[in-house]
Formats: C-alpha cells, sequence, structure tokens
C-alpha cells in the first residue's frame, strides 16, 4: 500500500496556524510526498503461493540530489502479490533505452518485468508488459531539460524589526514537509539588492519570502500558492500574506502589535484571569499582544468601555484594531465576540472559556457587568449565581 506522509503536528492545536501564510506548512505536512510503508494487514498463505517472481529495475540511481528510492526498495518486498528475483540498478545513461521504450519523463524510476499482467501495486501503471513507478514527487531528473526540478531557492528579504514575524518558522515547516530547500538568501531591505527586490516586487509587507520556481514543482505547494502568494513573469513565488506583526513599506510602520485592555473586577477574588486570552489568542493565531492594561469596572474608565460596548461582564478583554490584521482573525473571532463600529474587538462568549478553565483545574467565575452578580462554578457540574454586596455593583 502507498500512503501519503503525515504530519503529526496535524492533530495539535495549531501553532503552525499562526496565521494563514502557514496555511501553506499545514496542507503540505499533510500531502507533500509519497511514502511507501508496509500493507496494513498480514499477507495470507495463499497470497504467498500466488506471488509473481519479478526484476526489478531501478532507473536513474546516480541522481544524488533526486529523492531517496530506498524507500521504494523496503515496500516492493513487503508486497505479498510479488517476489524480487532480481533487482537492476541503472544510471541516467544507462537507461536511455528504456526511457524511450516506456516514455519516462522524469527520473528516478522503478520497472517491475515479469509476468504482471494481472498485479495490481499502488501507484505502479501498466506500461507494455510491465509495471511503472514513473511519477516520482521532486525532487527528480526532468529528461528533457536534463535538470534536477524541485530543488528550491528562497530569498529572504529581512527587515530590522525585532516584534516582527519569523520567517524561520515557514522555512523550517517547508523542510519538514518534504520540500527540499537548497539555499536561503538573506537580503536587508535596507541593502541595494534589497531595495530592488522591494521595487522589483513591489512588495508590501516586510519580512517575506521569495522562492524560485522549483517550489510549484511539488504539488501541495502549488495548490494553496494562490491563497498566500503570487507567482511573478520571472517565475519567481513571492509570499504576500504575511502574518503580523510586520513592517508597512509605504509607511515604515510595524503593524499588528496588538494592546489588550482587560476589564477587571478588582473585588473579585475568584473571577478567572483574563490574561488566559493571552494564551489562546497566541496558540490559535500567533498574536502579539504588544501591550497590556487592566482596568476595573468600577472606575470611570471602566463604566465607559460597559457603556461604549454594552459589556454583559467581566472578566473580559478589548483588542486593538491590529488584531483584524491577522489572517483568519476575524473568521474566529466571530464564534467568540463582536467586531465593533471603531475597528476594535470585544470577548463576549465566555462560555467558550469554561471548558478551557475547568481542564487547567480552574473554578470558572466572572461578574454579571449589569446586576453586579458573581456567576461561579461550585463544581464542575453546576454554576450557580451569588448576589455581592452592593459596592460591588455597578449600579
Amino acid at each position: 500500500m502507498v500512503k501519503k506522509k503525515t504530519n503529526k503536528k496535524q492533530n495539535e492545536t495549531v501553532k503552525v496556524n499562526q496565521a494563514l501564510t502557514l496555511l501553506l506548512i499545514v496542507v503540505l505536512a499533510g500531502s507533500a510526498y509519497l511514502l511507501f510503508s508496509s500493507p496494513e494487514s498480514a499477507s495470507s498463505e495463499q497470497e504467498m503461493k500466488n506471488a509473481v517472481g519479478v526484476k526489478v529495475t531501478f532507473l536513474g540511481v546516480d541522481c544524488e540530489d533526486c529523492i531517496d528510492v530506498a524507500a521504494v526498495r523496503d515496500f516492493l518486498s513487503q508486497q505479498s502479490s510479488i517476489t524480487v528475483d532480481e533487482t537492476v540498478e541503472l544510471t541516467i545513461e544507462e537507461s536511455r533505452e528504456l526511457i524511450a521504450e516506456h516514455n519516462i519523463s522524469r527520473l528516478p524510476a522503478v520497472l517491475l518485468e515479469g509476468d504482471v499482467k494481472g498485479v495490481i501495486i499502488e501507484s505502479f501503471t501498466q506500461s507494455n508488459e510491465a509495471l511503472l513507478l514513473g511519477n516520482m514527487p521532486p525532487p527528480y531528473y526532468d529528461i528533457a531539460s536534463e535538470k534536477v526540478k524541485g530543488l528550491v531557492s528562497v530569498k529572504h528579504v529581512t527587515v530590522d524589526c525585532r516584534e516582527c514575524f519569523d520567517m524561520d518558522i515557514v522555512l523550517d515547516g517547508l523542510s519538514q514537509a518534504g520540500i527540499v530547500v537548497k539555499d536561503v538568501l538573506e537580503v536587508n531591505s535596507k541593502s541595494d539588492e534589497g531595495k530592488e527586490l522591494v521595487e522589483q516586487y513591489k512588495l508590501e509587507k516586510l519580512p517575506t519570502l521569495i522562492f524560485s520556481s522549483d517550489a510549484a514543482e511539488y504539488d501541495a505547494f502549488a495548490q494553496v500558492w494562490q491563497q498566500v502568494g503570487t507567482e511573478e513573469e520571472d517565475g519567481s513565488l513571492v509570499l504576500r500574506l504575511v502574518s503580523p506583526p510586520y513592517v508597512n513599506v509605504a509607511t515604515k510602520k510595524v503593524e499588528g502589535k496588538v494592546k489588550a485592555t482587560y476589564l477587571v473586577d478588582a473585588g473579585c477574588t475568584s473571577c478567572f484571569d483574563p490574561h488566559e486570552l493571552d494564551v489562546l489568542l497566541n496558540e490559535s493565531f500567533g498574536m502579539f499582544i504588544d501591550q497590556r492594561k487592566d482596568v476595573d469596572i468600577m472606575s470611570s474608565a471602566g463604566k465607559t468601555l460597559v457603556n461604549k460596548y454594552n459589556i454583559d461582564f467581566a472578566p473580559t478583554v478589548v483588542l486593538s484594531k491590529d488584531a483584524g490584521l491577522y489572517p483568519m482573525f476575524e473568521e474566529g473571532w466571530a464564534q467568540a465576540g463582536t467586531k465593533e463600529t471603531d475597528g476594535m474587538f470585544v470577548f463576549r462568549a465566555v462560555n467558550l472559556l469554561e471548558p478551557f478553565l475547568k481542564q487547567k483545574g480552574v473554578y470558572f467565575s466572572y461578574v454579571n457587568a449589569s446586576s453586579g452578580q458573581l456567576i461561579t462554578t461550585a463544581s464542575p457540574d453546576s454554576i450557580i449565581e451569588v448576589e455581592l454586596p452592593m459596592n460591588n455593583s455597578l449600579s
């Protein structure tokens, strides 16, 4: 059985999905390239008796930069429908005759010869009287151009910004997903070359990555690229959807540094800590909280916030407009809160926090902003309302 490589990180809360930029990695991690593994079920004795003896020929084994076919050897040794009687390895030059005979366009390739007419092996196709594995993933040797394709070069256009998104996360994710990055050239945007790149590709956000055309050889990369970048006339692939914080090239200002105002009740010692939202925002969106400020619900500033945004409970958080710069944030926030007419974001779905805090062994309590009632979890399965003294009420 031929399986696609899967990455355990798919099943985690997607730290890699800190932004839509990293959707690229998520998809690639799930479908970047083929891995050959042993069959899921054991072979029966009857299947072994009916196995066909085959000659296995590996073509183009001298391509040092190409994908390693060692996994194919192991895969074939596990097949119950065949037995490997003979193995032959041919260089690119020695493969010319078979390349022409089977119309092979890329190397390495694998031929199974013998009485294989009725044999079915996933990813192998019938070619004349043999079975052919001829569509190996990158990097591969392209017969027509006589060049290896799928060796990716990257220009990392950097900017002097300590808070800005770390593009090494993207590069590391690509490597883990099977994308072969041959070299990475760091180019400071203030250098002559950097200025030329900014002008040539009309870069609007920095830092960013510029990939050579070889990146498009990876099917999964090509499938998601239109969502995160552009293909230029020279074949280069420019990452456009950069995760904040980033430098806006036009204004030269850092954008995506979020200010968080936490509306708290100083008199409620059992209320949940709203700063727990920092963790969720960082894990879900990679959000950079630049400034944090606590405002008591009983203060004039707190009452102003309650009235301005019609807030129902405390603790809660109000996020600055920059939160909206994070890709997919507004879509996710629609389930947790509201975007106000002034562009600010108010957390409202207090029920979403309850299971998260209970899991951490924290009693879940908060204050009704209009009545001053304390709503608290007295046990894992029950919630009660407690009347607070009038001096803890907003009335």
